[in-house]
């Protein structure tokens, strides 16, 4: 079996006992602030005492007090965001793919802008705290409480906000008296009172008004508190129903029995949300934003289920806990504990499952679970690298509840933390008995889970951690998106689909058509093509043919309802869900010759300018795929070698070869005039793209930053569900192959061009719509009502992307702008998209694979057929108006409202209103799943090299500290090697060079790999580089 490397010089990582050992020294020492640090990491729940002796040691000389806006408790505490306290999701800089083929990220898209005088919940010391929204200061938020003290907060807000909440000039009063500029990190997230020479009135309309609100929430809850703390038994669903979505106004109307949402008042809401989150099974969607707060609701039987093994476990501990903690006999356990309780039965069985699995399968020293020793050689029928045995140990239907609850606790963690459930299963380890010298929390609740098979070794939390996925074989709700996706199937597969833009469609003939992929594309959604202009070399046709199924599938078939309940195609490392149907997507709607497109066309001058634009319902006849490395080959663009650079790192068996079966490609030959043609559209999409930087638009990703890590992973022919099996106690013998490989961009003319032109055929179809008022999913940028700082400005030596275009911005510098200037939105109207430098986008590249642009493709056929039927254009006709008449109050006072005849769309304007309000928290949630993933194989991957020696680290990596602190012993920091964030601890070494800082280059050692929080912790050895 293999053996788990302990690091150098260190106990098992649960032990506390080298922190307790520097406590003691820095102490001696006389460093308080470094004491102070290390003491809270060592006491568990007191961060607000750690703080407010902090506070006290950096305003000693600060003695004013101002007795209106003094509370009468401590000067200052921590102050946590709920979403601090909420379910597992990444930070949102690890979220940020700045390498993705996307031409900008979305960044903190769900997370609306706060407006000065905005009222937003906090927490404070474990209780809620209302707050105003004062200004925004770079990368931190100043806010100012209702108990008359204020705070700086980095960008993580509550959870509930009421927009408009108090006048921006009811805010003057305080401003002189607080901090213009950011506080020391210290004194992030901590409050202090204002200023001592601030007077009695300052903020007091502020206070009062935050008062009065309470005061009305608190009446609120005093009329209902009936059914408000009958909540969760109001809308829970029923036995049977699997878990629900519900937004914080549906709740609101059924609880407090109103009519319209128009009788709900800030007040009555949030009531309602304080009531909700005390109750278990209901939790908040952590993808959506303050304004349209959405709750996931278990059902009823779920809490029930609960309870009942509440009962098991207490009558459990209070019969045997002595003899399960000490000398664990289950025959006495039987003969003293009530009969029937199927916690004895349970722990025997867990107990067995658990010895047998340690036979093959040893723990890391931080408790997670190792490889197997056992390792599976490739078979005749296939490379399988693991098998799963059956053992003849089941689980009865009561102990299955038990295993449920340990799902919710350690796996789905869906446990609300004000109750007491999270208790019983540190209590539940206990009485199995087999994590002696461990800290009994979620982690090793997981690692249980794993020892008996329930789920697999290298299970992905996140995933089960999120519900309303609606992958099929994925959580409650599964059946039904299988049975949809079966029916898509036979639908497509067995049904006669008929084009319905047959007659419309123009033959291309041979003009040659581009798609350019890489080899292992099966599903290509599009390709670009140049028609020459006769008599002129200064203007061009660029067509961008896109796939599309659009004229074959209805929103209402299976098919279209499928992909809508999917939204998009979902990409792991180990597997895919597509959001159509790959057979028969390669068979009938992939672009090869004879197949029918939507083509975008932009008449281009060679500086770039939009002269003349159109689309076109076609069928490509010439078309040839490529790949980057092929054209790039073919223009003669030489590789620069730094950006060929790769790392790699494997662990399991020697599959390479299986992953990668990649044909061998002939060196690719094409006539002069394609070559011409390819070297114009490089020079075209080249003018199109600084155009839009003269508008805006930032140089982005593929020329500024593209380290990207792709985990390959081998699981055999296929990758079980992401599903607890609570029925029997499994064996995983082996272990998936997976292989890092992490590499900077390559090919990058090649793939800007194909970039510049997809976001050129986004520019044409907003342009189109927008012309004939067609409502479609117009994609934008919300602009930040409190910037803190105007674009183009410096701001700690970040610059405007703009003016360092070839410069070397760094990610950091275009997050940061992006941050500043606004954030992406989805409306059913145009919007000005600030990041692309374009008047309005609307994404229509990848219809088979994005819903978004399937929807968009039936809006626009729509109105192809509608103005070939009238044989009018719509640009023409755009004011065409009806006359609606209604009448008011029953009497005669007839209202005429005029609006645009659009009943020759697929899908209303109001329908296209309530999609666009959907999408980013959808695309948010995928986002974030996608991602999690990958760095959960990478993960995986470090894990089993470190502990088990599966493959070859490095010794030592070097780390950039990034801007985020992640808590008061740590910062994030960066190895670019492999694009991954690590967590960077504090020592003496770092206390020597005066901490660690923003912007260090740090030598450091790896100290911790978690897969259970995906988390790697490593070491400083010695300070690189101080910026």
């Amino acid at each position: 079996m293999p053996q788990p490397r302990f690091p150098e010089n260190d106990v098992p990582y649960p032990s506390n006992r080298p922190l307790k050992a520097k406590l003691e020294r820095t102490f001696k020492e006389g460093n308080i602030r470094r004491h102070l640090r290390l003491w809270q990491a060592v006491q568990e729940g007191s961060p607000e005492l750690v703080n407010s002796l902090s506070s006290t040691l950096n305003s000693q000389s600060n003695t004013g007090e101002n007795s209106f806006t003094q509370s009468g408790e401590d000067e200052s505490f921590k102050v946590v965001a709920p979403e601090e306290e909420g379910r597992d999701v990444l930070e949102d800089d690890e979220l940020i793919d700045i390498s993705s083929d996307e031409p900008v990220p979305d960044v903190l898209k769900n997370e609306p802008f706060l407006r000065r005088g905005d009222l937003v919940e906090l927490k404070a010391g474990g209780q809620p705290i209302l707050a105003i929204f004062v200004r925004d200061l770079i990368y931190q938020c100043q806010f100012y409480t209702m108990r008359g003290e204020w705070l700086h907060m980095e960008k993580r807000y509550g959870k509930f906000a009421v927009p408009y909440f108090a006048h921006p000039n009811d805010l003057k009063d305080i401003l002189p008296y607080l901090p213009r500029a950011e506080v020391a990190e210290e004194m992030v997230n901590m409050l202090f009172p204002l200023d001592a020479s601030a007077p009695r009135s300052a903020g007091a309309k502020l206070l009062e008004k935050m008062s009065s609100f309470q005061l009305a929430a608190d009446n609120v809850f005093r009329e209902n508190a009936d059914r408000l703390n009958r909540v969760y038994e109001l809308i829970a669903p029923k036995t049977g129903e699997g878990t629900i979505s519900m937004t914080l106004g549906d709740i609101a109307m059924i609880v407090l029995q109103k009519k319209t949402p128009a009788e709900l008042t800030p007040a009555m809401m949030w009531a309602v949300h304080r009531a909700l989150k005390h109750c278990q099974n209901i939790q908040v969607d952590y993808h959506n934003h303050r304004q349209n707060i959405i709750y996931e609701i278990r059902p009823l039987q779920s809490l029930a289920n609960m309870k009942r093994v509440r009962e098991w476990v207490r009558e459990f501990q209070e019969d045997i806990i002595k003899e399960a903690t000490e000398s664990y006999d289950i025959d006495s356990a039987m003969a003293t504990t009530q009969a029937g309780n199927p916690m004895v039965s349970f722990v025997r069985k867990a107990r067995e499952g658990i010895k047998k699995s340690r036979q093959t399968r040893a723990l890391a020293p931080n408790g997670s679970l190792g490889p197997s020793s056992i390792k599976k050689t490739p078979s005749p029928a296939g490379m399988e690298p693991y098998k799963i045995i059956t053992t003849t140990i089941h689980f009865n239907a009561k102990e299955r509840l038990i295993v449920r609850f340990m799902d919710a606790w350690a796996l789905s963690s869906y446990l609300n933390k004000t109750t007491h459930f999270p208790a019983l299963g540190p209590m539940i380890l206990r009485a199995v008995g087999m994590y002696d010298g461990y800290e009994l929390d979620g982690s090793i609740g997981f690692t249980f889970l794993q020892e008996l098979g329930l789920i697999s070794p290298w299970e992905n939390r996140l995933v089960h951690n999120l519900t309303n996925l609606r992958f099929p074989g994925h959580d409650d709700g599964h059946e039904q998106i299988t049975k949809l996706r079966e029916k898509a199937y036979q639908e497509l597969e067995n049904t006669e689909v008929k084009d319905s833009m047959k007659s419309f469609r123009k033959d291309w003939a041979d003009l040659p058509v581009f798609c350019i992929d890489n080899a292992d594309t099966v599903e290509r959604d599009d390709g670009i093509s140049l028609e020459f202009i006769e008599g002129s070399e200064s203007e061009y046709w660029i067509h961008t043919h896109v796939a599309n199924p659009s004229a074959f599938i209805d929103p209402d078939s299976a098919s279209g309802r499928y992909a809508a309940q999917l939204h998009a195609s979902v990409y792991f490392p180990e597997r895919k869900y597509p959001m159509l149907f790959p057979g028969i997507t390669a068979r009938q709607f992939s672009l090869a010759n004879g197949r029918p497109c939507l083509t975008f066309s932009a008449r281009v001058s060679t500086s770039g300018d939009v002269l003349e634009k159109k689309i076109t319902p076609g069928i490509v006849n010439n078309v040839h795929h490529l790949t980057d490395g092929e054209v790039s080959e073919v223009l003669g663009i030489e590789e620069d070698g730094k950006l060929a650079s790769m790392s790699t790192l494997s662990v399991g068996q020697t599959l390479a070869s299986a992953i990668d079966q990649k044909a061998n490609r002939a060196k690719v030959q094409l006539p002069e005039l394609y070559v011409t043609s390819l070297r114009k559209l490089l020079d075209l999409g080249e003018a199109v793209r600084q155009r839009r930087i003269n508008n805006g638009a930032l140089p982005f990703p593929d020329r500024i930053y593209g380290i990207r890590s792709h985990p390959k992973v081998f699981l055999g022919s296929d990758a079980t569900p992401f599903r607890l099996h609570d029925n029997v106690i499994r064996r995983y013998e082996g272990d998936p192959t997976i292989i890092i490989e992490t590499m900077t961009s390559r090919y990058v003319v090649v793939k800007s061009m194909v970039s510049d032109i997809m976001l050129l055929a986004g520019e044409v179809a907003a342009a189109w719509c927008m012309e004939r008022r067609i409502p479609v999913p117009y994609r934008g940028v919300l602009r930040n009502p409190e910037p803190a700082s105007l674009p183009g400005t410096s701001e700690g030596g970040n610059m405007d992307p703009r003016s360092q275009i070839h410069s070397g911005s760094t990610p950091e510098d275009i997050v940061h702008y992006i941050r500043i200037v606004g954030e992406t939105a989805v409306s059913s109207s145009p919007l000005e998209h600030l990041h692309l430098g374009l008047p309005a986008y609307v994404k229509v590249t990848s219809p088979l694979r994005r819903y978004v642009d399937l929807y968009a493709h039936w809006q626009i056929e729509a109105a192809l057929r509608h103005e070939a039927a009238t044989n009018t254009s719509l640009v023409d006709n755009a004011n065409t108006t009806i006359t609606t008449t209604t009448t008011k109050n029953n009497n005669n006072n007839n209202n005429s409202n005029t609006i645009t005849d659009e009943s020759y769309l697929r899908f209303s304007r109001t329908a296209v209103e309530n999609f666009a309000e959907r999408i980013l928290q959808r695309e948010r949630k995928l986002n974030n799943t996608q991602a999690a993933s990958t760095r959960h194989w990478i993960i995986q991957a470090f894990f089993r090299a470190f502990y088990f020696g599966e493959g070859k680290l490095p010794k030592t990596f070097e780390v950039s500290i990034l801007k985020l602190k992640l808590d008061q012993l740590s910062r994030q920091g960066w190895i670019a090697e492999w694009n991954l964030h690590v967590r960077v601890g504090e020592n003496e070494t770092t206390d020597r060079e005066g901490g660690v800082r923003e912007g260090d280059l740090w030598e450091t050692k790896i100290k911790n790999v978690s897969t259970y929080e995906r988390r790697i912790e490593v070491e400083p050895l010695r300070l690189i580089r101080r910026k």
